[in-house]
């Protein structure tokens, strides 16, 4: 089992409707794309992070870990926002080109970062929280097309498998000093991306042999609680 199947399933609001938990989320990530204020941003990370962690009850540590890799990711790829050749206000000079940044970009670089923490962050309170089994039978009985209902479950699993397997990575690397330097990062981050595929590939051949073993047909049968 995922581990983030595990806390869905024993966390403190996991009798709470999938339907009205699948809407705040999406309601919340919504608001993170339309409303442009680091303030908000902030106000929602924190906000559903004490619910996560203080009325769900999902450990500090594992939430913490969950964060942390797409936390890193996603700082790295701001950093492009940053540099700059053109009349930069800190720079330094490579090959007679100055490269540096501007202040005036500092603030849409936030934004970006904080926006995005905070829609994850958003996206972890409905994963942590809601028995996917739950919510696949709630799409059921919206009468959802069957098709949308199996995309989801793949797309859903697949994001989680991805995640896990970084995570693995990630530590690996950083017990052999792979993050230690700003370059050694860097090295790393290529490298687990890498990685990422192999692994990618390796599960995607393993769940078609689980599902060669159950006679898979075409169709995915899921149950309704």
């Amino acid at each position: 089992m995922l581990l983030i199947d595990k806390f869905a399933y024993t966390n403190k609001i996991k009798h709470w409707d999938p339907a009205l938990k699948g809407v705040l989320a999406l309601l919340m990530i919504i608001l993170q794309m339309c409303v442009r204020s680091l303030i908000f941003h902030i106000f929602t990370f924190f906000f559903v992070s004490i619910v996560i962690l203080f009325v769900a009850k999902i450990p500090f540590k594992p939430y913490y870990n969950l964060l942390k890799i797409p936390i890193i990711f996603v700082s790295i790829s701001v950093i492009p926002i940053f540099l700059t050749t053109v009349s930069p206000d800190y720079y330094v000079t490579i090959w007679s080109t100055k490269i540096g940044f501007r202040l005036e970009v500092i603030p849409n670089a936030l934004e970006i970062l904080l926006r995005t923490f905070a829609s994850f962050c958003c996206l972890l309170f409905f994963s942590l929280t809601t028995p996917m089994q739950k919510f696949f039978a709630r799409l059921i009985q919206l009468k959802a097309p069957k098709t949308i209902i199996e995309i989801v479950a793949l797309v859903y699993r697949y994001i989680f498998i991805f995640l896990e397997e970084m995570i693995a990575i990630y530590n690996a690397q950083a017990v052999r000093g792979g993050y230690d330097t700003f370059g050694n990062s860097i090295k790393s981050s290529a490298l687990i991306m890498k990685s990422l595929v192999v692994a990618l590939f390796q599960k995607q051949a393993e769940m078609d042999m689980y599902l060669d073993a159950r006679l898979y047909e075409g169709n995915f049968y899921i149950g309704e609680i």
